[in-house]
């Protein structure tokens, strides 16, 4: 069962045109990237494109509540990190089965660290990467959820390329709205 969020929202928000965008992009950006990882077989670049697929996941999350966006200062993959051990803390994961530190684990695949890490089993270590994207990912889409409401979140997967809607995204979708409804 998916996580629930760590700050629950009561009602949908009024939410900023600028702010809704820059999610919206963001979110793009990881459901695209997340795709791919799908499509692939456990080859090096897989890894790399599991870890930017969370980390634009992160940063659609952080653009919905308005902390990165226009006119405001990036944050560095070492704040987000940060933001991150902090949610962790603060239970936005719990029930989630995710290793503690995973973001730490994924951070091993950045294409930015040279060398890359040697995988052992590529085809497990591929799996279990694709169960902590799904579960971070989901995590993080159920409070944009709540944050902007149904009909703003659906707008925003409808923005979707249509091989992603026809693929986990749908799937994805219902199990978050239906666990929303129920909860």
């Amino acid at each position: 069962m998916l996580a629930r969020s760590f700050q629950p929202v009561p009602a949908p928000l009024p939410v900023q045109r600028p702010v809704l965008h820059t999610t919206m992009k963001l979110l793009l950006n990881a459901w695209s990237t997340e795709y791919y990882v799908r499509l692939a077989d456990p080859r090096p670049y897989t890894f790399s494109q599991a870890y930017y697929a969370t980390y634009f996941s992160f940063k659609a999350l952080l653009a919905s509540v308005g902390a990165i966006g226009e006119g405001k200062e990036l944050l560095t993959e070492a704040a987000i990190r940060g933001k991150v051990s902090a949610w962790e803390s603060m239970g936005m994961y719990r029930d989630t089965n995710l290793p503690k530190g995973f973001f730490e684990e994924l951070a091993l695949y950045s294409p930015l660290l040279v060398p890359q890490p040697v995988v052992e089993d590529p085809k497990a270590e591929y799996e279990r990467l694709l169960r902590i994207v799904e579960t971070v990912c989901a995590s993080h889409e159920r409070y944009i959820l709540q944050k902007f409401g149904e009909a703003q979140y659906l707008r925003i997967v409808e923005a979707a390329p249509l091989h992603s809607q026809d693929t986990f995204l749908l799937e994805r979708t219902n199990r978050i709205l239906l666990n929303s409804t129920l909860s």
